[in-house]
């Protein structure tokens, strides 16, 4: 069972869900003032996101254009995050 799950980008699309979970909590937390603000985790998770999403289609084989721009997205999603945190 969990070879088939790996196989076909399953692990990487239930992270992709568990993020997307993710964010949608933190947001509603953000939203009532009880947790950190949008702009200090949204980054992260960005990057996170499309790593994961980077898995999922190289494991469906999909072109390496898209693939390219997946990891791009996760670069600048990471600079950004670094950015924020440490003012570069």
């Amino acid at each position: 069972m969990f070879d088939v799950l790996l196989e076909q980008g399953g692990a990487a699309l239930v992270v992709l869900v568990v993020v997307a979970l993710e964010a949608a909590v933190l947001t509603a937390r953000s939203l009532r003032a009880q947790g950190a603000p949008v702009r200090v985790w949204v980054s992260q998770m960005c990057a996170g996101a499309a790593l994961a999403l980077t898995l999922l289609l190289s494991q469906r084989e999909a072109p390496p254009a898209a693939i390219g721009l997946c990891l791009v997205a996760a670069g600048l999603a990471h600079g950004a995050g670094f950015r924020h945190r440490w003012g570069i």
